[in-house]
């Protein structure tokens, strides 16, 4: 039991490091994939 719940602290622990990391490039990408469609349109 006690595993499980180290188990599941690590797991959480590393989804909530992947979610900020994709809200960071998702962030990313769109403020580049807009300025690069600004550039095109100019």
């Amino acid at each position: 039991m006690v595993k499980n719940v180290a188990l599941i602290q690590e797991l959480n622990g590393n989804i909530s490091k992947v979610v900020s990391l994709y809200s960071d490039m998702s962030s990313n990408f769109s403020t580049a994939f807009h300025n690069n469609g600004h550039h095109k349109e100019g």
